[in-house]
């Protein structure tokens, strides 16, 4: 047999097959195994086909080692079938077949199975190189969407960055928005007519078209998301250079010389003088609520009162903290038993910053604190409802990395407490394995001139300060005073039982890497504690927390015998 019939029918038979073992093959194609391996070789050499040796346990004695794979690329197929084009029948305009052989099964078979090979034009060919450069650009556009998403989740947290970070994102969108338009251009259809176009419901998502219309629509939506947060972050950085040039107009003066006349009369001035018409509005705010306060406090030091009122528009609109702080010291020297006043330096000490802030900071806080724990009120210092008593007679303390934390921690902790005892967890961030929505505590401020009120403090210091997320029991007491984010934690966690010293430095010690778990029982039994013990230690073991402390309450004699509200 000539070897140009034996290597046609090896050909024929392994596209027929596609996947097969020699004595397969020879079955199929009539030949005996020595007259295909020759051909079995030249064809893997080539790369049209792969080889695969199956395991031991799936090998058989009377099997051969070796499976033979067809390639799936086309133009090593197309190449293979080129090759073979002398035995297919060829036809042409207005003739009928030439070049028979005697051999017209064979042909016939041949022909059967490279006709789709040889069929393919140059135009499909083409058309197949373009279509694998289509998916190719909408992919890489696809990644680039992903790190332009993640920019803009960082441009909504942080709309005080400088500028560049907009140029960073401006040039990855235009880097974007080039991909797709080549991919338009590669896919062949009109921009809008994509967009219009409806996906039914048995499209199927991997077309590269369907993925090229949800590349458009996750651009557009970034864009538009980017256009927005740049007019936000442009008004912020006005908001921001307002209250800078606030800060440094209202940092000269003179506290031991104030008169009602001299500050409308300078307010006035600065409002006419400033060109940024956000800082405008800020002198425009500050005199209303000046002779709002002069109106409504007849009977209190206008000296006083003028700096009250200058101290909250500090507190709401100035840049540095110094400001407000340097109006409450010189207040709390007039007046040291004001604990709206000791509460609010306390807390811009905090907002200052510096070690020796925070010892003072303390100092303050310490005051305040053991005023409230005595008389029962957050605020008022001349009336006495006896002494604070907290509603918990145990309380524990714990800090747990939030790795070691997931959902059937919490609900495992629930069933082991019971229902006399519950727990509440604090940290830097949401935790999605708690399930429940947070209170978010933020940095505010008692009024100064009204301590029944609290104030949000200016968007340049707000920044500064973290916020923390409080689950549990806890919330209330947090919600229920103003300040700093970990003063308010002291706060509610002195109002849960625990001692000053203590309250203070947990609530300092907390970082983003780990959360706050307080336990409360309110049993009063001597096993209580025991209870609440065990489950602290299956805690630990569970999720890798350290116990910081754990007490019996000195107050834990029932509910506060006076409400918590202002």
């Amino acid at each position: 047999m000539k070897h140009n019939v034996v290597r046609a029918k090896a050909i024929s038979a392994i596209f027929r097959l596609q996947q097969f073992t020699v004595q397969q093959l020879a079955e199929v194609s009539g030949l005996k195994p020595n007259q295909l391996y020759p051909i079995l070789k030249d064809c893997k050499d080539k790369g049209f086909l792969a080889t695969e040796s199956p395991t031991t346990m799936e090998r058989k004695a009377h099997r051969p080692v070796l499976t033979y794979s067809l390639t799936s690329d086309h133009v090593t197929q197309q190449s293979i079938a080129e090759e073979l084009l002398p035995l297919v029948p060829q036809l042409k305009e207005g003739e009928s077949m030439y070049r028979m052989t005697s051999n017209l099964d064979l042909r016939s078979s041949l022909a059967n199975e490279l006709q789709p090979l040889i069929s393919v034009s140059a135009e499909e060919a083409r058309t197949r190189a373009e279509l694998d450069s289509f998916k190719e650009t909408v992919n890489k556009a696809a990644a680039l969407l992903d790190e332009v998403e993640l920019q803009v989740g960082f441009l909504a947290e942080n709309l005080s960055v400088t500028s560049d970070w907009f140029s960073l994102i401006d040039k990855k969108i235009a880097e974007t928005q080039d991909e797709l338009e080549t991919a338009t251009y590669e896919s062949g259809i009109q921009l809008e007519d994509l967009i219009k176009t409806e996906v039914g419901q048995n499209a199927s998502q991997e077309e590269p078209w369907y993925s090229l219309k949800i590349a458009w629509v996750r651009f557009r939506k970034y864009a538009k998301q980017v256009d927005d947060l740049k007019q936000t972050s442009e008004a912020a950085h006005a908001d921001l250079g307002a209250q800078k040039e606030y800060a440094a107009a209202m940092s000269g003066l003179n506290l031991t010389k104030v008169s009602a006349e001299a500050i409308e009369h300078d307010l006035t001035e600065l409002y006419k003088k400033a060109d940024n018409p956000s800082l405008r509005e800020i002198f425009s705010t500050t005199l209303e609520n000046l002779r709002e306060t002069l109106a409504d406090r007849h009977h209190v030091s206008a000296s006083s009162t003028i700096i009250h009122s200058l101290m909250a528009s500090a507190i709401r609109y100035c840049s540095d903290a110094h400001l407000p702080l340097k109006m409450g010291a010189y207040l709390l020297k007039q007046k040291n038993d004001d604990r709206c006043l000791i509460y609010n330096v306390a807390n811009l000490r905090i907002l200052a910053g510096g070690e020796s802030e925070s010892e003072e900071a303390f100092t303050l806080w310490n005051q305040w604190a053991e005023d409230f724990l005595s008389s029962g009120h957050l605020w008022k210092s001349s009336e006495k409802a006896g002494r604070y008593r907290a509603p918990y007679s145990y309380v524990a303390l714990i800090s747990i990395p939030l790795v070691g934390i997931d959902a059937s921690v919490f609900s495992e902790l629930e069933v082991k407490l019971g229902e006399q005892a519950t727990f509440s967890v604090v940290s830097h961030s949401p935790l999605t394995t708690r399930g429940l929505r947070p209170y978010v505590a933020e940095p505010t401020l008692c009024d100064p001139s009204s301590c029944v009120q609290e104030i949000r403090i200016s968007e340049s210091l707000g920044n500064q300060i973290g916020r923390l997320y409080v689950y549990g029991s806890l919330e209330k007491r947090v919600k229920n005073v103003p300040g700093m984010p970990v003063v308010r934690l002291a706060t509610g966690l002195v109002m849960s039982g625990v001692e000053r010293v203590k309250a203070w430095e947990i609530a300092h010690s907390l970082n983003a890497e780990h959360a706050l778990l307080v336990l409360h029982s309110f049993d009063k039994r001597p096993a209580a504690s025991t209870h609440v013990d065990d489950a602290v230690r299956e805690l630990q073991e569970r999720s890798g927390g350290l116990l910081l402390d754990s007490m019996q309450t000195k107050q834990g004699h029932g509910a506060p015998v006076v409400a918590l509200a202002r």
